[in-house]
């Protein structure tokens, strides 16, 4: 609760960080999809993540106490490894779009065909 004289005679300065918002939030999830995405793009595929889908890793990674910390661990857990098995099973083929959505706490992958202009 309380820390030693040496210790606080060591800080120099206090920083107060307010709580993340939503779109803060959303913003990390991008960036931490983009090594995913950027991964996909090399294979010829597209990952589209519905609302819902980003809602549900949202929920999942955030906690008021860690903030977005988490998040990392939810995406591995809910959209890399269910998608990783998907693609060993020869699910996905290049061009397509790999959309996902949720389906109560689980994401759902499907496959749509890339249009072409």
């Amino acid at each position: 609760r309380f820390f030693r004289p040496e210790f606080l005679n060591r800080v120099d300065e206090i920083v107060k960080f307010r709580s993340l918002d939503t779109k803060i939030l959303g913003q990390i999830l991008d960036l931490q999809l983009a090594d995913l995405r950027q991964r996909l793009h090399g294979q010829q595929l597209t990952l589209r993540l519905e609302e819902d889908a980003r809602d549900l890793l949202l929920r999942t990674g955030f906690d008021p106490v860690n903030g977005a910390r988490p998040l990392r661990r939810a995406i591995e857990r809910l959209l890399t490894r269910p998608l990783s098995a998907r693609m060993v099973d020869d699910t996905f083929k290049p061009g397509d779009v790999i959309v996902v959505h949720a389906d109560q706490d689980r994401l759902r992958f499907e496959a749509e065909a890339e249009i072409s202009p």
